[in-house]
C-alpha cells in the first residue's frame, strides 16, 4: 500500500492513500507502509505525435537576440553567460527567422489561431528584426490568425516602438518586480541604475498613446523572494489592475553569494507564515493556484488513476522555442547545449532526440514518480528533468513538503468528512 502519515489526532492516524487518491484513517497505526507505484501513463503515441507535429503546432518561441542591457541579479545568465568573457551576444538574422516562421506556419496548418513570441535576451535589442519578421508574416500569411507577443523589460521603449506594437496588436508581458524597492533590488541596468523609475515612464507612454490597449494588452510578471519582500509590495501587486504571473525566484549560485555577501537586503521583519495568503491573491497567486489544483484532484478520488504527472507537453507541438542560431528546443526554460538541441530550422527537427527525451522522462517516471505520494499533483517538466542530478532532487523535495503542508491542511478542514480505512486494518 502507498501510505504518507499526515498527522494523529484523537488516536486516530490520518493518511494519504496515494494509490487511491484519498485521505483515510485509521485507528491503528499501520506497520506495514511498502512503496506501492501508482498507475502512470508514460507513453507518447508515435502516430499521433508525428500527426500533430506536422498539422497542429500551436505556438513558436524566438529568440531574436542573446543580448540584454539588463543584469538582473537572480538571471539564471548570471551563473554563465555573463561571467563568462569568451561568450559572444548575437542577434538572429532574418534568413533563420524567415525559415522558423515558414516551418512553422505549414506545420500549423490545421490550426485556426497560432501563436508567434519573441524572446531573448531582451527582444528589442533586435527590434529590426521584430519589425522585418511581423512585415513578412503580414504579407505572406495575410490569411492566417497569428497572435504576437513579446517579453520585454521595457526600458527600451519608444514612442515608435509602441505605436508599431499597438498597430499590430502585440500582447506585451513586462517583467516587473511589485514596487520600487523590490523592483530595484534586483532589477538593474549593466551599469548596475535601477529600472523601476524607467518602466513607469515607458507604461504613461502606453497609457498616453492607447489606454485600451494598456488595459488589455499589457501583463507583467513578477518574481518574488521571500526573504527581501515588504508589505508595500504586496500592496503594489494587489492594487495593479492588470494580470500578473507571479513566481518564486530560483536562486543560481550568483544570487545565492550575493545575499551570503549582504549585497541583497533581507527584510528581517516580515514573517511570512504570519501573513494570510487570501488576504493578497495576486501575490501568492502561485501558491493559491497549486492549493487548488491539489485540492481539485483530491476531490475526484478513485476515479483519477492513470494519470501523466506534471506538465509534460508534447515537445515542439505546444511550443518551439529557436535560438539566436536556428536551433530547435522545446522551450526557452531549457537549458541550451548540445544535448538538448532537437534539431534546426535547416535541417528539420529531430524525431530521434525527442523520442530519446522521452525515454529519459519514462525513466524518471518509473523510477521516482510512481512511487511518489505528490507525483499526482506535481508540476514536473521537461525543463526541470533538464537540470543536474540536485537540482531534480531539490525540486521534489519542494514538491513533496508543499503538498504535504495542503494535504494537511485539507484534513484539518474537512476532517469530520474522512471515512475509516476499516479495509487497511
Amino acid at each position: 500500500m502507498g501510505m504518507l502519515l499526515l498527522q494523529i489526532n484523537n488516536n486516530r492516524f490520518y493518511y494519504y492513500d496515494y494509490v487511491n487518491n484519498e485521505i483515510i484513517y485509521t485507528l491503528t497505526e499501520l506497520l506495514s507502509k511498502t512503496e506501492e507505484q501508482v498507475d502512470i501513463n508514460t507513453n507518447l503515441n508515435s502516430d499521433s505525435f508525428i500527426l500533430n507535429l506536422n498539422n497542429t503546432r500551436s505556438q513558436l518561441t524566438l529568440c531574436v537576440s542573446d543580448k540584454c542591457n539588463m543584469r538582473c541579479k537572480y538571471c539564471v545568465y548570471q551563473d554563465n553567460r555573463f561571467q563568462n568573457v569568451d561568450f559572444s551576444y548575437e542577434n538572429m538574422t532574418f534568413e533563420i527567422a524567415k525559415r522558423a516562421i515558414d516551418n512553422f506556419m505549414v506545420s500549423s496548418k490545421y490550426m485556426d489561431t497560432v501563436a508567434i513570441t519573441f524572446y531573448g535576451g531582451e527582444p528589442l535589442m533586435n527590434y529590426a528584426l521584430i519589425q522585418e519578421c511581423v512585415n513578412y508574416i503580414k504579407e505572406e500569411y495575410n490569411d492566417r490568425s497569428v497572435y504576437l507577443s513579446m517579453t520585454t523589460n521595457a526600458t527600451l521603449l519608444t514612442e515608435e516602438i509602441i505605436i508599431f506594437l499597438i498597430e499590430n496588436n502585440f500582447v506585451i508581458n513586462i517583467s516587473l518586480d511589485g514596487n520600487k524597492r523590490n523592483h530595484d533590488s534586483n532589477r538593474v541596468l549593466a551599469d548596475k541604475s535601477p529600472t523601476f523609475d524607467k518602466i513607469m515612464d515607458k507604461i504613461k507612454i502606453i497609457c498616453s498613446l492607447d489606454r485600451d490597449f494598456f488595459i488589455n494588452n499589457i501583463h507583467f510578471s513578477t518574481v518574488l523572494d521571500n526573504d527581501i519582500l515588504d508589505y508595500d509590495t504586496y500592496e503594489f501587486i494587489e492594487l495593479t489592475p492588470h494580470s500578473m504571473r507571479v513566481a518564486e525566484v530560483e536562486e543560481g549560485e550568483y544570487y545565492k553569494n550575493l545575499k551570503k555577501e549582504n549585497e541583497i537586503t533581507k527584510n528581517e521583519t516580515l514573517k511570512l507564515n504570519n501573513i494570510n495568503p487570501l488576504l493578497y491573491p495576486k501575490t501568492f497567486s502561485y501558491s493559491l493556484d497549486k492549493e487548488q489544483k491539489v485540492i481539485d484532484i483530491l476531490r475526484q478520488g478513485k476515479s483519477y488513476q492513470k494519470f501523466t504527472p506534471g506538465g509534460f507537453c508534447l515537445p515542439m507541438v505546444k511550443n518551439a522555442y529557436v535560438d539566436i542560431h536556428g536551433n530547435y528546443y522545446i522551450c526557452e526554460k531549457v537549458c541550451p547545449s548540445n544535448d538538448n538541441e532537437i534539431g534546426n530550422v535547416f535541417d528539420g527537427i529531430n524525431i530521434e532526440k525527442i523520442y530519446n527525451l522521452n525515454k529519459k522522462i519514462e525513466n524518471i517516471m518509473r523510477t521516482k514518480c510512481s512511487k511518489c505520494f505528490a507525483s499526482r499533483f506535481c508540476e514536473i517538466c521537461y525543463a526541470v528533468t533538464d537540470k543536474e542530478d540536485y537540482h531534480l532532487e531539490l525540486f521534489c523535495n519542494q514538491t513533496k513538503d508543499t503538498v504535504k503542508v495542503i494535504l494537511i491542511k485539507y484534513l484539518n478542514k474537512n476532517v469530520n468528512k474522512i471515512f475509516e480505512g476499516d479495509y487497511l486494518c
